[in-house]
């Protein structure tokens, strides 16, 4: 895991928009989706203006405190299988436009 950890691979994605916007010049805005590792992804990058919305379903890694960096609209969608206090304080943090629910009849990855 410490190979491909949020982290290391967030360096990687303002390369990987340039390039989309090369390949789809009539797309001016971008969002994020982030599935479990992807929510830790679409938290963290919620840091940048580069986006202009993010969803995470079924996130992983829940820091509460990242959700105070977060300055574009984010929805936060968990399962049972997310720890309650961490989701409850991560949405008290967030200062943007927020939805946040947790599915309590959902297991992670909404399987």
């Amino acid at each position: 895991f410490e190979r491909i950890a949020p982290p290391k691979q967030l360096p990687r994605i303002p390369g990987f928009i340039k390039d989309a916007q090369k390949q789809n010049p009539n797309i001016q805005k971008w969002g994020l989706i982030g599935y479990c590792w992807g929510g830790k992804m679409t938290s963290l990058l919620g840091a940048e203006s580069l986006f202009k919305a993010g969803v995470q379903t079924s996130p992983a890694m829940v820091d509460p405190e990242d959700a105070s960096k977060v300055k574009i609209p984010m929805a936060v969608l968990a399962s049972k299988e997310e720890s309650a206090d961490d989701i409850k304080k991560y949405e008290a943090n967030l200062t943007t436009k927020k939805h946040v629910e947790t599915f309590d009849d959902q297991l992670h990855g909404f399987m």
